[in-house]
């Protein structure tokens, strides 16, 4: 976007508007470094932080709790990862819409209420859309039905969404071809031997056991049974649509799964505390079950657990190649990732990838597989209609893969670089193109540089 490309027109690409307007604005405002993607996502913590809070103590909870659940909202989820990445981001935008519309529900006069929903409305819609779209159309089906909020619900609804509409105008992007982009992977979110086949299983297992039990064990101990799951009022309602939309979530995004507990526990305990059957007070097989203690003691929990699995990086074990335990002491000594400390052969490949920049300052350029980042961190132009991601799952339309490669062939590059020679969801057809032009210098290990032949 830097280079005045067009998102879902100039280059595919399956990232929501939210992903890549805050890379673009990070740059934009911090210079073009991976510390002003740290930077930028320290302020959305902040401010979602704040937010949450603010909703929660306007939710009649005590300061403490509020506090806690605010703090987990935020370890869990963007602590995790330490950078814009989308899914995370998702998961507190989701939380904070979660808690806006329980507001609105509650006081649809309040102009507080009001403003708060519009505003979580418009984020939301920013993010990712397979959580969005379950929360914005089961709420906006719960508001319409109630007539203290079917106008204001509208009204709110059609100012949000014009606003998207000018932010995407005020960028250049195309409604439809962003639609056309996202819809082009939406069959894959279907799949769960997907979303389960990247990351860690060990990482998988346990975060997957830990949303279980968050989500059931409240009903468990504080009901009679699940025969009044659906007895409630719209409140209830808006709370099974929280949870459905974070479980989706957790089937379908191929990450760490620990971002999509908060919610459902949010919405377990607004649930649990508003049907009467379902109160502790009740008559449930506890009955003196505290709702808020448990809700305070599984917050720290999971906050526990983001925040050791962000400082261990347990999260990204076995998605890409450059994880290592292991971090040397120096920090990568290229500029763009000026303060940055990574695994040694994250440090190699950076280095070594300067020095081939170094040799050939005047080349043109293609960053293989896993190394698309160097067009960013060594001021290189990104070729026009090529994805931001390269993984046909979940990247771009992998009909479109014969067009992409065919435009890529036409670029010509003069040098071509991989890590190790992963050429990684490139086609056997490209890369019988690359072995005919290009020949192979293996000097700048673990960088593989492919020198056009008459380069060479």
């Amino acid at each position: 976007m830097l280079c005045h490309q067009v998102p879902y027109t100039d280059f595919p690409s399956t990232f929501p508007v939210g992903h890549l307007l805050g890379i673009y604005y990070a740059f934009a405002l911090f210079g073009v470094s991976f510390h002003s993607i740290v930077l930028f996502t320290i302020g959305f913590v902040i401010l979602t932080f704040l937010w949450n809070y603010w909703l929660l103590r306007n939710l009649r909870l005590n300061r403490a709790l509020a506090l806690i659940l605010a703090f987990a909202t935020e370890a869990t989820s963007p602590f995790v990862t330490s950078y814009w990445a989308f899914d995370p981001v998702t998961a507190v935008a989701g939380i904070t819409f979660f808690l806006s519309a329980v507001w609105f529900l509650v006081a649809p006069t309040e102009r507080r209420a009001q403003a708060s929903y519009l505003a979580a409305l418009l984020m939301i819609a920013l993010a990712k859309p397979n959580v969005g779209v379950v929360l914005i159309i089961g709420s906006t089906v719960v508001f319409i039905t109630s007539a203290r909020h079917r106008w204001k619900v509208l009204v709110i609804s059609i100012i949000s969404f014009l606003c998207f509409l000018a932010i995407l105008a005020l960028h250049g992007i195309s409604l439809f071809a962003m639609l056309a982009n996202y819809s082009a992977v939406a069959g894959r979110l279907l799949s769960t031997e997907y979303a389960f086949s990247h990351g860690s299983d060990l990482s998988t297992d346990l975060s997957s056991a830990f949303t279980v039990l968050v989500l059931f064990l409240p009903f468990l101990l504080s009901t009679r049974g699940l025969e009044s799951l659906f007895a409630g009022g719209r409140l209830q309602m808006i709370c099974i649509i929280g949870a459905l939309s974070s479980l989706y979530a957790f089937i379908t995004n191929c990450d760490f799964k620990l971002y999509n507990t908060l919610l459902p526990l949010l919405a377990t305990y607004f649930y649990s505390a508003s049907v009467p059957s379902l109160k502790p007070a009740a008559g449930g097989l506890f009955p003196r079950f505290y709702f808020e203690k448990y809700m305070g003691c599984v917050a720290l929990g999971a906050a526990i657990i983001g925040m050791g699995d962000g400082i261990s990086r347990a999260c990204i074990y076995g998605i890409g190649p450059f994880f290592e335990f292991t971090t040397p002491k120096d920090q990568v000594q290229i500029p763009f990732f000026d303060g940055f400390t990574g695994s040694p052969s994250f440090k190699a490949i950076t280095e070594k990838t300067a020095r081939i920049m170094k040799a050939y300052p005047n080349a043109t350029v293609c960053f293989g597989p896993r190394m698309q980042w160097g067009y960013a961190a060594f001021n290189r132009p990104s070729p026009l209609h090529q994805p931001a991601w390269w993984n046909p799952y979940a990247g771009y339309n992998a009909a479109d893969e014969p067009k992409i490669f065919h435009d890529l062939e036409g670029f010509n590059f003069d040098i071509i670089i991989l890590f190790k020679g992963d050429a990684t969801y490139w086609p056997p057809d490209y890369i019988n193109y690359i072995k005919a032009n290009y020949a192979a210098d293996v000097s700048f290990d673990p960088a593989t540089l492919l020198l056009r032949k008459k380069l060479h």
